[in-house]
């Protein structure tokens, strides 16, 4: 009730509000399980990130593989901002992986976005892998060595963070 009184009477005069506690809408991300099999292989998330504040519940898999394989990634042909990460065509199921992270910690919930916000366009020397899409469903995919790999992987439900 004072932070009410005090909006309405900083229409008249000022009133020092550093008392007024108002809650915020934005969560902290969590991470996902350190280890979760999907389509027959082992994804693997690390616990520890730097956590950020989103308005929607937000999972991470920080230093993400399969296997012990790095994910890899890449751009659409022609649309990159690098010559070097286009080796995946964009072709990529990130959406697809991201509904089965979640699944196994949220059960069946829509997926609102999904984000990388840490990729590398770099060479790697070690075989990759990627999670492609066919007639029969999802598989991963072996890739040798080359251009392109995730290091952290976003996924966001469709539930505020402050719910």
């Amino acid at each position: 009730m004072e932070c009410l009184l005090g909006v309405f009477l900083s229409m008249l005069t000022f009133v020092n509000f550093s008392k007024c506690s108002i809650p915020s809408l934005r969560k902290h991300d969590s991470p996902f399980k350190k280890n979760t099999i999907l389509f027959g292989r082992n994804v693997s998330c690390s616990p520890d990130f730097e956590k950020g504040m989103f308005p929607f519940k937000t999972y991470t898999c920080a230093d993400i593989r399969v296997d012990g394989l790095r994910l890899a990634y890449g751009y659409y042909d022609g649309m990159g901002v690098s010559e070097r990460c286009q080796e995946t065509g964009g072709k990529h199921e990130f959406a697809e992986l991201c509904r089965r992270l979640l699944f196994h910690m949220e059960g069946d919930v829509p997926l609102h976005s999904v984000y990388v916000p840490k990729a590398s366009c770099e060479k790697l020397a070690e075989p990759r892998v990627i999670l492609t899409r066919t007639e029969k469903g999802y598989k991963w995919k072996d890739m040798g060595h080359g251009n392109g790999y995730v290091l952290k992987l976003q996924c966001s439900i469709k539930q505020r963070a402050g719910l």
